[in-house]
């Protein structure tokens, strides 16, 4: 039986402004609508070959540069987890606090570029890293056992709905999923 690799649980990730497609005994990479490779094809075999470029006007994802908090927490916060002497039990509470801000500058960005457009995966990038969110609205969420996946890049999380929505509410939420490659 033939094993569609761009669906779960395998969901191939093809990187930036493209999508997989799945064929006969395998698949391949196909740049969005608007972009190409720098050779004029749209198809390529795997991620790391990914050059997908807008073809009128250069790429409008957002870039963790257009967010400087974000940017800057990476970046302290990789400094600090490179630093393996300051991996001690007195700089815990360092490193949490850096891991807080980090987080609380990820939600504001998740906010900026996910909430407008729910159910869409957004990339962050900059030159020594990226992050997708991958953001979903959850509505009609009354089950103790209703879950749903959400997949950024390679990654996935399966959350329980009962974890989003409280169970006296069921308004709509809207929940973020990020993954940061370094």
């Amino acid at each position: 039986e033939d094993i569609n690799e761009c669906a779960e649980p395998f969901f191939v990730y093809c990187g930036v402004n493209a999508d997989c497609k799945n064929t006969e005994g395998s698949y391949y990479c196909l740049c969005n609508s608007g972009y190409e490779l720098p050779s004029g094809k749209r198809t390529f075999p795997k991620a790391s070959l990914n050059k997908c470029q807008g073809v009128s006007s250069p790429s409008s994802i957002p870039t963790s540069g257009d967010n400087p908090k974000v940017k800057n927490s990476f970046h302290h916060l990789e400094s600090l987890i490179h630093t393996h002497a300051f991996w001690t039990a007195e700089n815990k509470t360092t490193i949490g606090t850096e891991v807080t801000k980090l987080l609380l500058d990820l939600e504001q960005a998740a906010l900026k570029y996910a909430v407008p457009s729910p159910n869409e995966q957004i990339i962050m990038a900059d030159n020594q890293s990226f992050l997708a969110i991958k953001t979903q609205v959850i509505s009609n969420c009354s089950q103790e056992n209703d879950n749903f996946k959400l997949y950024a890049q390679n990654n996935s999380v399966e959350i329980s709905c009962m974890n989003i929505i409280n169970s006296k509410n069921q308004d709509s939420r809207t929940v973020a999923f990020l993954s940061y490659i370094n």
